[in-house]
């Protein structure tokens, strides 16, 4: 099975040889450094391992936390004993030591300027004991010159990695520098296995079986591949290669970058005009209902105007109509004005009239005549009353059948010529009655009542001038007050006594 490499000098190969049977395994990585970059582990926590990572480094730290979750991380320094520790931090790089002499040398060859921190410091066997003691397949150790005081914190009858790598030459060097710490592997029974140029891989004597994967180097059978961004010199030229597609590719970015900004403006400004066009088609229809809505008002406002207009003609004709009535009225009333002044002057001299007639009248009434004449105006009462009886008896006697309406009309008549009192009273009654003084004649004549010829109208009675007078006067008493008629009534009806008086 082929994994990717991204350890800087195969040191991952040689592992996955050993431990490819291993399903899910448990590492330690002392100076674990950036979790992608030269990382001896990366391989291992792609196929599902985990581990404790130990880095001091606060950049490389914070990187691994964000990266290997699976992972145990601790921002310590791993020592001899417990305690603390003055780190010289070289940025950006994986150098970093304990060691003045070692950071003061990268800083005078290289430029690199050292950041010095204290950093605590716990032994792998504490750490362990807390966190995880077996198994452990593999403990790689990088710390920069401080490899000693690592595997003297380890109590190896505790711990049992089943394979210990520790990084063997000066730092940036091809030196070997193990003399001093590879006596605590040997003695801790670890077996020397392989050296890669840079590190000694160390087996436990209970795993010896795995020594026969360390004896020849990475080769073409491991059947691996590598990731192209380690800093060993394998790489360079895939480094180069990856550089200069990353830059095109970033070229491509930065102008991808710029056509997406380019196409965000553009599709900003097509949503805006968008946008607009949709404000403008909606204002245009809102406007075009507020035209249709104006038409509309002003059809039915038209049609209302053509009611009123018809309406306002047909009152001005009323109105004109009213005006013509209100002017006849206007004459009438000038009209019945006039004529209230005229009877108002004739009212004047009829109260003059009637006045004298007044003083006449009293006149009368306190004549020494008035007085004498007093029974014969009594008995003349009481004849018209009788007359009157007799009216109303012809009356009733025109309601009664014929013959017995004849018979009585001959009685009446007989009762009536035998008295001259009655008589006269009769031809008074029928003087403006020709048709019925005709009809009665005749009836008197033909029953042998009457026994002279018939007198004509003009012989017959002898005040007719003096009827024609009052009929006259008659013809005058709309013009009169009420209590000026009931004056003149009252004189008329004297003057008339007394002229029956005189006969």
């Amino acid at each position: 099975m082929s994994i990717i490499s991204y350890a800087q000098n195969f040191e991952d190969v040689m592992l996955w040889r050993a431990l490819k049977h291993v399903e899910i395994g448990f590492y330690i990585d002392v100076g674990a450094n950036d979790p992608d970059q030269d990382s001896v582990t990366k391989a291992f926590y792609d196929r599902g391992w985990r581990g404790i990572n130990i880095e001091p480094v606060s950049q490389w730290f914070e990187k691994l936390v964000r990266e290997r979750l699976r992972d145990i991380n601790l921002q310590i320094a791993a020592g001899a004993k417990a305690g603390e520790l003055l780190i010289y931090e070289l940025p950006d790089t994986g150098l970093s030591t304990f060691d003045r002499g070692i950071a003061e040398r990268h800083e005078a060859e290289r430029g690199y300027q050292k950041i010095e921190r204290i950093v605590p410091v716990k032994t792998l066997t504490e750490i362990c004991i807390n966190l995880h003691t077996s198994p452990i397949h593999f403990l790689k150790i990088d710390v920069e010159g401080a490899e000693k005081q690592v595997l003297e914190g380890v109590d190896f009858s505790i711990l049992r990695p089943w394979i210990v790598l520790v990084e063997s030459t000066l730092p940036n060097s091809p030196i070997e520098d193990y003399e001093t710490w590879e006596p605590i592997l040997l003695t801790a029974n670890y077996e020397y296995v392989y050296f890669d140029g840079l590190n000694r891989f160390y087996v436990a004597k209970e795993h010896l079986e795995l020594r026969d994967s360390f004896m020849i180097p990475p080769n073409v059978f491991d059947g691996f591949a590598l990731s192209g961004d380690a800093t060993s010199p394998f790489c360079n030229q895939v480094l180069a290669e990856v550089k200069q597609n990353a830059s095109e590719a970033s070229s491509a970015n930065t102008r991808v970058e710029h056509l997406a900004e380019e196409l965000e403006k553009t599709t900003q400004a097509l949503e805006k005009s968008e946008m607009t066009l949709t404000e403008q088609q909606a204002h245009t229809q809102w406007l075009q209902n507020e035209w249709d809505a104006a038409k509309a008002h002003a059809e039915h406002l038209t049609t209302q105007l053509d009611e009123k207009s018809a309406a306002l003609a047909g009152i001005e004709a009323i109105l004109a109509e009213q005006q013509a009535h209100a002017q006849w009225l206007q004459n009438e009333w000038d009209a019945a004005k006039a004529k209230i002044d005229e009877l108002n002057h004739s009212s004047d001299h009829w109260w003059t009239v009637a006045d004298g007639l007044n003083q006449e009248l009293q006149g009368v009434y306190g004549s020494k005549s008035w007085r004498i004449t007093w029974p014969m105006r009594m008995v003349m009462k009481f004849i018209k009353r009788l007359f009157s009886l007799f009216l109303q008896l012809i009356r009733w006697v025109l309601l009664l059948p014929k013959r017995t309406v004849k018979r009585l009309l001959r009685v009446a008549m007989r009762i009536v010529l035998a008295r001259p009192g009655l008589k006269a009273k009769g031809l008074r009654f029928l003087a403006s009655r020709s048709e019925l003084k005709a009809r009665l004649r005749s009836l008197a004549a033909n029953n042998g009542m009457l026994a002279f010829p018939p007198v004509s109208a003009t012989s017959a009675g002898a005040h007719v001038p003096v009827l024609t007078e009052h009929q006259r006067l008659n013809a005058d008493l709309p013009q009169l007050t009420p209590h000026a008629r009931r004056i003149y009534d009252d004189l008329k009806a004297a003057i008339a006594n007394q002229q029956k008086g005189d006969n």
